[in-house]
């Protein structure tokens, strides 16, 4: 196997879907399928097994599979970042020794999502996880999931004694997002920004990348988005804007895809993967339990959607 690179770079970092059979097998083809076309479009990384990958619903097997095919198929290419979320702190430990072995770059780790925790509990999850690994690890916060989000002042502890490499943010408050790039660039740690509508003001104000979900249908869009906001200048800033309201909209027509019987989450992955279907890289738009793959009677609503985002489908 490739020996690797084991960092976080800045820039670009897809959380991929993950390419299902409808027996809801790992389908290898449609997911190397997917990777290629992220380097195609010049991605900074690839991250697997986590919230739009569908990493919480996964078992192990699958989740080792999944783990493996990505880090053979990359090469070396592009550091691969792996999903570690689970409710408890034995499970994130349990998944990112997994990622370890199969030698991905880092893991991803999530707060625990069960049980409320206190801020002193939130630091010992992550501290665990570190000293059970020699990976960096990148703190995740999406508080939409897990209904705890990581307050900054937890965030300064872990930085400041270098427990993670890094931040993930996911969560729609702002003043979290602009306090966490302050504190990366005290520390000297990357902050990324997960919440598509903050992405361009997050470049703007030093965001060390974005890790998107819609960069698995355009990843193009975002890449531009990332170095248009990153350059800082009168005329790349008008860019990053114009991008950024692209991929807005790109969002806001998925997120109208939610129905009584459709839930935001399946209609968020679910969306994404009729896309690629429609694009010709998955064979199957097939999730995982719970989720519920989107129905045929939406598949013109979708194709109508990319038309009228500018891609092609």
């Amino acid at each position: 196997m490739t020996q690797q690179r084991r960092t976080i770079p800045t820039g670009v970092l897809t959380p991929i879907v993950t390419a299902l059979t409808p027996d809801q097998e790992l389908d290898v083809r449609s997911h190397q399928a997917v990777l290629a076309h992220q380097l195609d479009a010049g991605v900074n990384a690839v991250f697997v097994a986590g919230t739009t990958g569908e990493g919480a619903f996964m078992t192990p097997p699958l989740a080792a599979k999944l783990t493996e095919v990505t880090i053979d198929f990359i090469a070396g290419q592009v550091p691969v970042l792996v999903g570690a979320l689970a409710p408890g702190t034995a499970g994130a430990i349990e998944s990112a020794r997994a990622a370890e072995a199969a030698g991905a770059d880092a893991a991803v780790v999530t707060t625990p999502f069960y049980g409320p925790v206190s801020d002193a509990e939130l630091a010992a999850h992550f501290r665990s996880a570190a000293k059970a690994v020699d990976l960096p690890l990148l703190a995740y916060s999406i508080p939409s999931m897990t209904h705890l989000p990581i307050p900054v002042s937890v965030l300064e502890e872990l930085f400041a004694d270098s427990v993670v490499a890094g931040f993930k943010d996911s969560g729609n408050d702002w003043s979290t997002l602009a306090a966490a790039i302050e504190l990366g660039k005290r520390h000297g740690k990357n902050v990324y920004a997960g919440y598509e509508p903050f992405a361009a003001r997050a470049m703007e104000q030093g965001a060390a990348g974005l890790v998107a979900s819609f960069c698995n249908v355009d990843p193009k869009l975002v890449v531009s988005l990332y170095q248009s906001g990153s350059a800082r200048s009168a005329e790349s800033g008008s860019e990053a804007d114009l991008a950024q309201s692209r991929l807005v909209d790109l969002i806001d027509r998925f997120a109208s895809l939610t129905s009584g019987d459709i839930g935001p989450t399946s209609a968020l992955v679910g969306g994404i993967k009729a896309a690629l279907v429609m694009m010709g890289q998955l064979r199957s738009g097939s999730v995982l339990p719970p989720l519920v793959a989107l129905p045929e009677r939406l598949t013109p609503i979708i194709r109508a959607h990319l038309q009228a985002t500018g891609i092609s489908a």
